[in-house]
């Protein structure tokens, strides 16, 4: 890798919706929906078992690395829920189904579920697209190094998230909907500002680092809100999130390659298969299929 390349892992940015929209050339010139991988208890892409595939080139299943897994009770989202409740109650003997809700509830409570150091993925000889070059990840899921622990305290995210936001219990099958607890204008404001600090870090690191890879929360957290506050509040968010992209893109060294990519998209609450990868040429864009191809994907630029 010649040249630097900056990475913005935008969550829940859905490909069609992008072009429904008119802005998914404005995230890249050259893009494509590339498909995703469902977990097979909840039946849908499911972020933290996501973003390993996209580091690793390698299938949920075959990085091990999953939310709720069939058949078993040690998946992320059980053991994080077992712990937490046998932290509170002394016990841990619920059943599975009311350990997977309590364990979201807690997630939106802002308790981390379990997110895998660098080293997990060399102990369990797993390779990343960080291994052998200059890298700076920020706030990859599954993926925690010690300056995201910084991250969390510059943004707060995790308080503030609890504080605004709450998910809506009994929505439809399939649906995570999140409602706000302030008013919807001050969620706006604040996804938009904990967005502008993740942005200039971005920023700052492209210029010192061979490869910068920043995982972005905002499409997939307002997503989840569509069901509750209507579908012009994710227009109005891909329409800053492709503004943001161009700025970067701008604002960074013209030999400087950056590409944009999704776990899933998102549609009225629910995720959906329509991920999106898009680069600075067709050549790197054409060869990506799925989420497992982006590693070389980034590779290629």
């Amino acid at each position: 890798m010649a040249h630097s390349t900056v990475v913005l892992g935008w969550d829940g940015l859905d490909h069609r919706l992008a072009v429904d929209f008119g802005l998914a050339d404005a995230f890249a010139p050259a893009h494509r929906e590339i498909e995703t991988f469902d977990n097979e208890v909840l039946g849908s892409p499911q972020t933290y078992e996501l973003w390993p595939s996209v580091l690793t080139g390698l299938t949920p299943r075959e990085h091990g690395l999953r939310l709720l897994d069939t058949g078993r009770d040690d998946s992320v989202l059980a053991r994080a829920a077992k712990r937490t409740f046998a932290r509170l109650t002394e016990r841990s003997t619920l059943p599975m189904k009311a350990l997977v809700r309590g364990g979201l509830a807690l997630q939106d409570r802002g308790i981390v579920l379990a997110d895998r150091s660098p080293d997990w993925y060399r102990e369990h000889g797993l390779w990343t697209l960080f291994d052998g070059v200059d890298a700076r990840p920020m706030a990859v899921p599954n993926y925690r190094t010690p300056a995201d622990d910084e991250l969390d305290e510059d943004l707060g995210y995790s308080r503030r998230r609890a504080g605004f936001i709450e998910s809506v219990p009994r929505w439809k099958a399939g649906i995570v909907a999140y409602r706000p607890t302030v008013a919807l204008s001050r969620v706006e404001n604040w996804l938009a500002s904990d967005l502008d600090h993740r942005l200039r870090i971005v920023r700052r690191h492209a210029a010192t680092h061979d490869l910068v890879f920043c995982w972005f929360p905002y499409l997939d957290v307002v997503g989840h809100l569509v069901p509750t506050v209507g579908a012009a509040v994710q227009e109005r968010a891909y329409r800053v999130a492709a503004e943001a992209t161009r700025d970067v893109r701008e604002a960074l060294p013209n030999e400087t390659r950056v590409v944009v990519v999704s776990d899933h998209g998102h549609r009225d609450g629910a995720h959906t298969h329509s991920a999106f990868f898009g680069a600075d040429a067709d050549a790197t864009v054409d060869p990506v299929a799925d989420l497992t191809d982006v590693a070389d994907g980034v590779a290629s630029c």
